[in-house]
């Protein structure tokens, strides 16, 4: 075994060395970040822990330095590393907190307090079957750690005793005291309800975004990448947009409201560029009248349009599917969450470009290299028009609409089938991706 660890090295010194080389250039968070690699390498490599704190006091992290220094000074003690899970939990750096709790729980094993954070660090690091198997192991009745017990049960395709649990945390909500405190329980209960629900018109499930997407939110998807071979499930890392390609999506919404006898009278846009533009454009696919969304007016059938989905999370009145309203986002972002979970989307992606701003690229065909496309400063309208009269190469394949048209029902915004209530959108998942960062 010495032979072995002399040849090799320790597990994290790949990593140590390129912090050291990143922190002597001056480059402190690329110092960090092969320290994150390192940490998650070997938690216990100690000079992992001297360099964070030297690059944290440049940075002026003072708070963030003396967690580290803490591990410095007794690391044998195993707060000090529960605390730095805790920390990187709050600040969403999920890797990192699930390596310190992990190190934490090998000297704390008969600690169940950190178990639920250590099972939704698990979710959102993709590894559905270790948050399950992480919930089970928490012997508790508290409402929440039995919402994300069943939550992990139905997201990992493993249902026994979900109805069960179901059946009894609704009983025990309407039965409870005080309604007005047990609001937000009764909406994730049927959440877990329309989750199963949905679970069960997929039989057999397969490890692609497209179905864990529907079961997980009742949303759908109209542009996905298909190859098996594909490392993000279905979904994109990063995406530099095309006029031809916001077209493609456009056409596939008109496709997929047609075979799917969506009743659509207007679209009406969130206030923002990139939005407007999107919705613009699906006006003139679609053939209706164009409208700016304000939360007051009368949008009833109405399709609102999000650029990003993240820009949903302005508009309160969007929380619940009313008045025929059915919700769009051109691109829903993977890894970070967003408050409303829109009921169709065009991309799922870790980073997408609109085509009209700067930081789109396209290949220059006399040169045969990459350059970047300047911003599009054009009206709106001008730019939506353009993007209209592009012609696509193909038209998209009945495939991506078959999977939905059985399903409408258990479509939110769409289906008559579960609750109105649209749900926060979150990382946790059972189809892995790899991803920048």
């Amino acid at each position: 075994m010495q032979s072995d660890e002399k040849e090799t090295g320790p597990p994290a010194q790949e990593h140590l060395e390129r912090a050291r080389e990143k922190y002597v250039a001056g480059e402190y968070q690329e110092a960090l970040r092969a320290l994150g690699h390192g940490f998650t390498a070997d938690m216990h490599c100690l000079p992992l822990y001297e360099i964070a704190v030297d690059c944290l006091e440049k940075l002026d992290a003072p708070e963030e330095a003396a967690l580290f220094r803490a591990v410095l000074n007794t690391p044998d003690d195993p707060q000090v590393y529960k605390d730095l899970g805790v920390h990187f939990m709050e600040e969403k750096h999920y890797a990192l907190a699930l390596a310190f709790y992990e190190g934490y729980r090998k000297l704390a094993p008969e600690d169940q307090e950190i178990l639920h954070d250590l099972a939704i660090c698990y979710a959102r690091r993709f590894r559905m079957k270790d948050a399950l198997e992480t919930m089970e192991r928490l012997q508790s009745n508290d409402f929440w750690d039995m919402y994300f017990r069943n939550k992990c049960r139905i997201l990992s395709n493993e249902t026994a005793g979900v109805q069960e649990d179901i059946e009894a945390m609704s009983n025990l909500l309407e039965n409870y005291p005080d309604q007005d405190e047990v609001y937000w329980p009764k909406v994730k209960t049927r959440e877990l309800h329309d989750m199963l629900q949905r679970l069960h018109s997929v039989p057999g499930p397969v490890v692609h975004i497209q179905d864990w997407h529907f079961i997980h939110y009742g949303s759908a998807i109209l542009e996905y990448f298909e190859s098996d071979e594909y490392v993000a499930g279905g979904r994109y890392v990063a995406l530099w947009g095309s006029f031809n390609a916001v077209k493609g999506v456009a056409r596939r919404l008109r496709t997929f409201a047609e075979k799917l006898s969506v009743h659509i009278d207007h679209v009406a846009a969130l206030d923002d560029r990139d939005s407007e533009i999107t919705g613009r454009v699906l006006a003139r696919e679609l053939g209706l009248e164009f409208t700016t969304y304000h939360p007051e007016g009368a949008h009833k059938n109405a399709l609102i349009v999000a650029g990003d989905a993240s820009e949903l999370g302005r508009y309160e009145a969007l929380n619940t599917a009313r008045d025929g309203q059915l919700l769009f986002a051109l691109n829903l972002d993977w890894l970070d969450m967003a408050y409303i979970c829109p009921d169709i989307c065009g991309y799922i992606s870790q980073y997408y470009y609109f085509p009209w701003n700067d930081g789109c690229y396209r290949m220059n065909e006399e040169t045969q290299k990459m350059e970047n496309i300047p911003a599009d400063l054009r009206s709106p309208q001008g730019i939506a028009d353009d993007i209209y009269n592009e012609v696509l190469a193909e038209e998209p394949a009945d495939a991506y609409y078959d999977f939905y048209a059985k399903r409408r029902d258990h479509l939110k915004g769409i289906g008559t089938q579960g609750d109105p209530f649209r749900h926060s959108f979150v990382i946790e998942s059972p189809v892995p991706g790899s991803h920048f960062g």
